[in-house]
C-alpha cells in the first residue's frame, strides 16, 4: 500500500524524497551525455590547440629555413665577390713582378751592355796607350839610331 501511494504522490508531484526510476535514468543519462559532450570539446578544443602550435612551428621552421639559407646564398656571394677581389689581386701583383722583372732584366742588360762598353773602351785604351808607348819608344829608338853616328 505504502508503494502505491508513494506512486500515486510522486506522478502528481507531491513527493520530494524519491524519483521515479525512468526520471532518474533520464537524469543520469543526461549527466553522461553533458559529460560526453563536454570531453568531446575539450578533446576537440585540445586538437585544435595542438595543430595550431604544430602549423606555427612548421611556420616557424620553415622560415627559419628560409632565413638560413638566404644568409648562406649572402655568405656564398661574399666569399665570390672576395674570391674575385683577390683573383684580380693576385693577378695585379703577378703582372706587376712580371714588369718589375722585365725591367730588371731590361736594367741588368742595359748595365751589361754599358759594362761590356766600358771594358771594350777600357781595353782599347789600354791597347791605344801600349800602342802610343810602342810608337813613342819606336821613334825614340830611331831618333837615338839617327843620332848616334855609325
Amino acid at each position: 500500500m505504502r508503494k502505491h501511494l508513494m506512486a500515486v504522490l510522486s506522478v502528481l508531484g507531491l513527493t520530494g524524497a524519491s524519483m521515479p526510476a525512468q526520471a532518474q535514468q533520464d537524469a543520469k543519462d543526461k549527466a553522461k551525455d553533458a559529460t560526453t559532450e563536454r570531453k568531446l570539446k575539450e578533446e576537440k578544443a585540445n586538437k585544435e590547440q595542438k595543430a595550431a602550435a604544430d602549423a606555427a612551428h612548421i611556420k616557424k621552421s620553415v622560415l627559419t629555413l628560409k632565413e638560413q639559407k638566404a644568409a648562406r646564398e649572402e655568405n656564398a656571394a661574399k666569399l665570390a665577390k672576395e674570391g674575385k677581389e683577390q683573383k684580380a689581386a693576385g693577378e695585379q701583383k703577378a703582372a706587376k713582378a712580371a714588369m718589375e722583372y722585365k725591367e730588371q732584366k731590361a736594367a741588368t742588360g742595359e748595365a751589361a751592355i754599358k759594362a761590356d762598353a766600358h771594358i771594350k773602351k777600357a781595353l782599347k785604351s789600354d791597347a791605344e796607350k801600349k800602342a802610343m808607348k810602342t810608337a813613342a819608344e819606336n821613334k825614340a829608338t830611331k831618333e837615338v839610331q839617327k843620332a848616334t853616328p855609325k
